[in-house]
């Protein structure tokens, strides 16, 4: 998935973000809906993708158990 973003944290961030989204509303999986999203994440402040990345990590490790 191309995400316009070197490697780095925010990465892992994003992904977290969107797999709580997708947690949420499965209806979202869309290829559709994952691209338009991640534009919008990467457009964050880093403080702002940290937190919707930790929240993301948190629920799915909550999932998890």
């Amino acid at each position: 998935m191309e995400m316009g973003e070197k490697p780095g944290p925010r990465i892992g961030w994003v992904l977290h973000a969107l797999l709580e989204e997708v947690l949420d509303d499965p209806k979202k999986n869309t290829e559709e809906h994952l691209s338009a999203r991640t534009k919008e994440l990467i457009g964050l402040s880093e403080e702002q993708l940290k937190e919707l990345g930790e929240q993301g990590k948190n629920r799915r490790e909550k999932e998890e158990r």
